[in-house]
């Protein structure tokens, strides 16, 4: 239902509207956090770690750095992606369906990795997925003129998303 009531939004609002929007909702869930959400209980080993602990702690530091690598990826795919469906002849109103369509399918797809028969795998699944995320890019930028191109990476880039997302 969001993602229909989105390009009426869009129209409604633009874009300087969702920004706002966004921010308004972001101060909305602050106030809801702070004044509504109970606090948690505080063990006293927990006020002892300091940010330098946070920082030398290298099974920590991996996973930031990995999040933050899957993140930039997906948001260079969202600055890359829609001028290519333009180009590929896709309405910018109509792009959310392939968006809709890929995420879903990807989830779908992304299952047996994550709470299927390949979930142990752990080593496996993770490095597969990574393989779906760079073929995905690969994809990108030899089909980035064609529809069946872009679904086909989308698809692909978001199964192998979703698992990282999960697993991480």
């Amino acid at each position: 239902a969001a993602a229909g009531a989105t390009p009426v939004v869009f129209e409604a609002i633009g874009v300087p509207g969702i920004f706002a929007m966004t921010g308004v909702l972001a101060i909305a869930a602050i106030l809801v956090v702070r004044f509504v959400v109970p606090a948690a209980p505080i063990k006293a080993h927990d006020r002892e770690v300091s940010l330098g602990a946070v920082f030398r702690d290298r099974e920590l530091v991996r996973l930031n750095i990995g999040i933050f690598a899957l993140h930039a990826v997906l948001m260079a795919m969202f600055v890359v992606v829609p001028i290519g469906l333009v180009h590929a002849g896709l309405q910018q109103s109509g792009h959310w369906w392939i968006y809709l369509g890929a995420v879903g399918v990807g989830f779908l797809l992304m299952l047996p990795g994550v709470v299927g028969p390949y979930a142990r795998r752990e080593r496996t699944v993770f490095l597969a997925s990574i393989a779906l995320v760079a073929l995905a890019m690969a994809i990108l930028v030899f089909e980035l003129d064609s529809l069946a191109g872009i679904v086909t990476a989308l698809v692909i880039f978001f199964t192998g998303f979703n698992v990282l997302e999960a697993k991480l």
